[in-house]
Parts: structure tokens; C-alpha cells; sequence
């Protein structure tokens, strides 16, 4: 009997053993088994590949650029400024002006008025700080794989925004502090000129007021205040302003001279005026 079960097993291509089952049926369903699995994990790695390819980039925070702010500040230093409450600033008083060009970006200038034609303003220029701040990854795909890649693209990104922002920042408060040394010699200076040329003055304010900007530059907003009774007894001839500035002046008595036809808005203190520029512009940024 032994010796035809084997023949049997030969002849059917099957080894059969003392208990009964069939050893080459059972390596053939391990071996489709086997081939199964794999083919499932090469699908799997390939779907993970391919999602992680087309996965979402790191947000990044990219705001309507704000307008740029030129701001040009004119100091009476003459005879009837104290006669008339003209403020003589101190430099505490243009903190929050530098504050406000530097948040935003633009230029500002200081300048006298006195008995003669004005030497160059005193200026700050600030370019505009570094845009588009990258923002973590809030969601979470469900493949900590992907999740992974996002978390450290998004910090290749925030180490180049922080060091391109500490470069700004850093040549800000170079330019600051030449700035305040600079406006330090003018503050100084006292109201004593004999004469007041107050056209001349706004004339050269009105000249830096009105540059044109490079094409393709964000718009600017412009304002001259001017530290001044608005007397005016060195030129007659009629003052016009073509930069379209808002004007402020700014003195104790009321007094615009020959400001009026400009029709400035009035400010009792310099800290006041700067403050109405501060909180205007912050308001036009918020609606933005």
C-alpha cells in the first residue's frame, strides 16, 4: 500500500505525508500569499509617494503692502515762535515718528525756518520690512511622513524670514541713530533768527513731498507739519503746494499767518499732531 501512495504522489505531482496532507498545496498558497503582500506594500509606498509630492507647501502670510508714509517736520526757529506758543521740541518728541516710518517704511525729513534759504533737511529713509512671514502647519494630514516635510519646510522658511528681518532691523537702528544725532544739533538751535522766510521753507518740503516713486512702488502718504506761528515777513508772493500733503500746523496761539489759504489742520502741541499721524495711519492699515 505504501509503495502505490507513492507512485500515486509521483504521478500526481504531490508529496503526501504520513498524516494525510498535501505539503506542495500549502507552499503554493504561502507562496501567492507572499506575492500578495508585496504587491499590496508596493502600492502603498507608491500612493505615499505620490501624496507626499503633491502635498500643500507652508502657508505663508502675504498682506496687501501697506503705503509708504513721507513725513516732513519743519521747526520755527525765529524771533516770534515763542511769542506765539511755537513748541521747541526735544528729541523724546520724534520717537513715535520714527517709529512710524520704520514700521511701515518711508522717508523723513527736518528741516528749519528762519531768515535764509534752508540747508538740506535732516533725513530718514526706511525700507519697507520683510514680507510674506511663513506660518506653522495647523492641520495634520494623517501620514506622519507628510506631516514631518511640512513642519520642516516651514522652518527652512521662518529661519530665512527671521534672519532677512534681523538684517532689516539692524540697518534700521544704524540709520535711527545717525538720524537722532544729526536732529540733535538742529533741536538744539534757538528760536532767535530776525526774520521769518517760512515760503522758502515749505517750498523745499513741498520739493521732497512731491518726488515721484519707482513704477510698481507701493503709494505714499504725505504730511508736513510745521512747528510755526505761519508769519511770514521775508517773500509776498502767494504759496501753493503740489504734493498734495496734509498740512498741520502746530502752535499755542491759533496763529496760521500766511498759511491760511492752505487750510491746515490746527494743533495746540507738536506731540499732539504727531500722535493724529500715528493713529491715521494705523487706522488705514487696519482697513486694509
Amino acid at each position: 500500500m505504501q509503495h502505490k501512495t507513492c507512485q500515486s504522489a509521483s504521478a500526481t505531482g504531490k508529496t503526501t505525508n504520513l498524516d494525510g496532507t498535501a505539503t506542495g498545496w500549502r507552499q503554493t498558497k504561502t507562496f501567492k500569499s507572499f506575492v500578495a503582500v508585496s504587491v499590496a506594500m508596493i502600492v502603498m509606498a507608491f500612493l505615499l509617494l505620490t501624496t507626499a509630492c503633491t502635498a500643500t507647501p507652508t502657508a505663508i502670510v502675504s498682506a496687501p503692502p501697506s503705503a509708504l508714509i513721507a513725513i516732513a517736520v519743519l521747526l520755527d526757529k525765529t524771533g516770534s515762535a515763542p511769542k506765539f506758543g511755537v513748541p521747541q521740541p526735544e528729541m523724546d518728541t520724534f520717537e513715535l515718528l520714527i517709529g512710524v516710518i520704520s514700521s511701515r517704511g518711508g522717508d523723513l525729513r527736518v528741516g528749519p525756518i528762519n531768515d535764509h534759504q534752508p540747508d538740506a533737511m535732516i533725513r530718514l529713509r526706511v525700507s519697507p520690512p520683510p514680507a510674506n512671514q511663513p506660518v506653522p502647519p495647523k492641520e495634520t494630514t494623517g501620514n506622519s511622513f507628510i506631516d514631518q516635510e511640512k513642519m520642516e519646510n516651514y522652518l527652512a522658511q521662518k529661519s530665512e524670514f527671521d534672519s532677512a528681518y534681523q538684517r532689516w532691523h539692524e540697518g534700521v537702528e544704524r540709520d535711527a541713530a545717525r538720524f537722532q544725532q544729526q536732529l540733535k544739533v538742529l533741536l538744539l538751535e534757538p528760536p532767535t533768527a530776525p526774520r521769518t522766510d517760512i515760503l522758502d521753507a515749505i517750498r523745499r518740503a513741498d520739493l521732497f513731498l512731491s518726488e515721484p516713486q519707482p513704477l510698481g512702488q507701493q503709494p505714499v502718504h504725505r504730511y508736513l507739519i510745521c512747528s510755526t506761528d505761519g508769519l511770514n515777513n521775508v517773500h509776498a508772493s502767494p504759496l501753493t503746494m503740489s504734493s498734495g500733503a496734509r498740512l498741520i500746523i502746530v502752535n499755542a496761539s491759533g496763529s496760521v499767518g500766511s498759511l491760511e489759504s492752505l487750510r491746515p489742520l490746527q494743533f495746540e502741541s507738536l506731540d499732539a499732531a504727531i500722535d493724529f499721524v500715528q493713529k491715521t495711519e494705523v487706522s488705514k492699515k487696519e482697513d486694509k
